[in-house]
């Protein structure tokens, strides 16, 4: 059998088809892949700029409460602590051990009350005489430095010699102090502030 020779049409028909055919395989088996993944690869590219601009932001916020808290700590290097909810017997022996310098004294506990955040209030009315004014002001800062975070809402004094001055002899003092406590911390087995 002969073989027929193939015309020049059906070379170049034949050589297009097969450059047609390298070339649709080259786009569906390397092109259109590539371009997938590339399309893939920004949308990443995308959510991790977005990742990173959110970490970002929780970074500033952070440093910013460093940089709050390094203040606060500058000013106050011990600052008192908020109690876990029903520290009424710390605060008690702590104002016992504050007031062993007055001369009497007498303390009332009010009912605690809680806010929506779970800050607990408990208020304490005191009244005490003490042997002079500087005793008087010891007890009062004792009181405000405590280890027991607390605020002095009023105070007065009074002095208890015939001329009422604060100078020389002994000294009334009455003051409301509010203890603040939260209902969110877990207590601590037996807390108790360092000497």
């Amino acid at each position: 059998m002969k073989k027929k020779a193939l015309s020049t049409t059906e070379v170049i028909l034949i050589v297009f088809l097969i450059v047609l055919a390298v070339g649709a395989a080259w786009y569906l088996f390397f092109f259109k892949p590539v371009q997938s993944d590339i399309a893939s690869l920004k949308n990443q590219t995308g959510d991790m700029q977005a990742a990173v601009e959110v970490e970002a932001a929780k970074l500033a916020k952070m440093d910013a409460r460093k940089a709050e808290l390094d203040a606060i700590f500058a000013e106050n290097p011990n600052p008192s602590e908020i109690a876990p909810y029903d520290n009424v017997q710390n605060v008690m022996n702590q104002l016992n051990d504050i007031l062993a310098k007055a001369n009497q004294y007498n303390l009332s506990f009010s009912n605690p009350t809680t806010d929506k955040s779970g800050i607990v209030r408990r208020t304490v009315t005191m009244s005490l005489t003490a042997n002079s004014y500087e005793d008087a002001k010891a007890i009062m800062l004792a009181c405000e430095q405590n280890h027991w975070r607390c605020i002095i809402k009023t105070m007065s004094m009074t002095g208890s010699n015939t001329s009422s001055s604060l100078v020389s002899g002994d000294v009334s003092l009455s003051a409301v102090i509010v203890f603040f406590e939260s209902v969110n911390l877990k207590p601590a087995a037996a807390e108790q502030p360092a000497a």
